[in-house]
């Protein structure tokens, strides 16, 4: 039976997907928990310090406790290489609109007659 890891989304956020499927390739399964769920589960406890071992304990208690709203997630290969091109795609976009930017600065700095007929927009030469 695999080890199971769960934790929250504030930290699920912060570890690379390569480390979850690093993690399932040895039977590690991982958990993304609703803090919302954790956060009532813990304040029943009625405790109202908080460190990382009692945070632990927290989500350790909400597991054993709502174990039908824990869904383990098995990472997908496919969706691994997706999310890259994704994040390529995104970062071409914003290069794109930076050059833009940079190239109309750069036409209005050589030429300051044409800002009198650009007001708006670039006009479709």
């Amino acid at each position: 039976m695999p080890l199971k890891i769960s934790c929250s989304p504030t930290f699920f956020r912060t570890i690379d997907l390569s480390l979850v499927t690093f993690l399932a390739n040895i039977k590690y399964l991982t958990a993304r928990l609703n803090p919302l769920g954790v956060h009532a589960n813990s304040k029943a406890n009625l405790q109202r310090i908080i460190t990382d071992q009692i945070s632990a304990k927290n989500i350790a208690e909400y597991l054993v406790a709502h174990p039908e709203k824990v869904t383990y997630q098995v990472p997908d290969g496919n969706f691994a290489s997706a999310k890259k091109l994704w994040k390529f795609i995104q970062m071409l976009d914003k290069q794109k609109t930076q050059l833009l930017n940079h190239l109309e600065q750069l036409v209005y700095s050589a030429n300051p007659k044409l800002l009198h007929y650009c007001v708006h927009d670039v006009p479709l030469w």
